[in-house]
């Protein structure tokens, strides 16, 4: 399905299209006779479009992209035929925080990103960045008409996959730390883009790093002592039976998670697939999980070196149950890969994309110093 109409105020040389995700197919519209809540057949879609070339389909689905989810729908920009910028959007409903209907954009991609040709920028005609806040503003005139209450991007479906986006690449001034491994690492074009199309920040995050990895949280040594008289140890997760692990982190993550800002469920099959694709990047020495001596579980953290930078550590999850909660498990959790980290020969350790107003991100600052500011944006009808 391509729609050709220029939008009002924006460069009539923009052609703009959209279609399912599977296949490169166009979703068939809903039949007005069926029953509520009924969705049309994949079946009845239509055939993918031979003129979509291989350039284009690079653009819309890299290889680097997470899946894009079956309920979505891609749309896209094009100028005299070529892609200038992609995303999804969905609706989604009762995010934490977010009651009722919300719509997401993500899957963003402009035509100068990987996976397809350079486009420059041009007085004469709409560039990458002016095709991508033309397409949002459309994105987001559609999702209000369908009763969305705020739209918010970039989000790949959910928190589960990659949000956010750059907002201060170098809050200590340049140059930049380098990106690492799995950042949401985005060009100042995206966040132009979100701001021209009236997105304003929603949430802030941020990533820190610290230097010094011989300097130890104080309390390290009393945590430790007091685990120990409750009976729980740290061990490296067991790559013998990384499914029973797995579906352990899958549990407690639900638990730990669910009151973070737009959480929603994430399922377990879902789960599983999404550490399915990392596990041959999974160095068991960095992946601890704190367990009772009877074998529950109370928490755990993941990280793993640095694949962008081979002398960092990136510290990506933390996550303890609700009942240990102020015990000190928490903050040694945070503590043991700095000293993993030293012991391996490591130079630094990332504690990546912490929630601003988050207590990692308050029990960080007391050692390392921020390298990133992020934010996730909204837009509101």
């Amino acid at each position: 399905m391509t729609d050709r109409t220029p939008l009002r105020g924006s460069h009539p040389d923009l052609e703009f299209h959209r279609l399912h995700p599977r296949g490169l197919a166009v979703e068939a519209e809903p039949d007005p006779a069926a029953p509520a809540g009924a969705h049309p057949s994949r079946d009845s879609a239509e055939a993918p479009d031979p003129a979509i070339d291989s350039v284009t389909r690079a653009l819309l689905f890299p290889d680097d992209a997470d899946p894009v989810p079956d309920r979505a729908e891609v749309w896209w920009a094009t100028r005299d035929g070529a892609p200038l910028a992609a995303l999804s959007l969905q609706v989604v409903h009762d995010l934490n925080d977010a009651p009722g209907p919300s719509g997401l954009v993500g899957h963003i991609r402009l035509a100068d990103g990987p996976g397809s040709t350079a486009v420059p920028e041009s007085t004469e005609a709409p560039g990458p960045t002016e095709a991508l806040a033309t397409l949002l503003g459309r994105a987001c005139g559609e999702l209000a008409a369908r009763g969305v209450r705020r739209v918010l991007g970039p989000m790949n479906g959910s928190t589960w996959a990659r949000y956010r986006l750059v907002t201060d690449p170098a809050p200590d001034g340049p140059p930049p730390e380098p990106p690492f491994f799995m950042e949401p690492w985005t060009p100042p074009s995206h966040l132009e883009a979100f701001q021209a199309a009236g997105f304003e920040e929603r949430t802030r995050y941020l990533s820190a790093i610290i230097r010094d990895l011989t300097r130890a949280d104080p309390r390290r040594e009393e945590a430790l002592t007091g685990l120990r008289e409750r009976g729980i140890r740290l061990a490296p997760i067991r790559m013998d039976r990384f499914e029973e692990e797995l579906a352990d982190l899958h549990a407690l993550s639900v638990e730990a998670f669910s009151g973070n800002p737009l959480y929603s469920p994430q399922p377990w099959p879902v789960f599983r697939e999404m550490y399915a694709r990392v596990r041959p990047l999974v160095d068991p020495s960095f992946v601890r999980l704190a367990r009772t001596e009877g074998g529950e579980l109370k928490g755990f953290f993941f990280a793993l070196p640095d694949q962008a930078l081979t002398s960092r550590v990136i510290l990506k999850t933390v996550a303890v149950t609700v009942d240990a909660r102020g015990t000190g498990l928490g903050p040694l959790l945070l503590d043991e890969p700095r000293q993993l980290a030293l012991d391996g020969g490591y130079e630094a350790l990332i504690h990546a994309l912490m929630h601003e107003e988050n207590p990692s991100a308050r029990i960080s600052s007391r050692s390392a110093r921020t390298i990133r500011r992020y934010a996730l944006l909204e837009w509101t009808p």
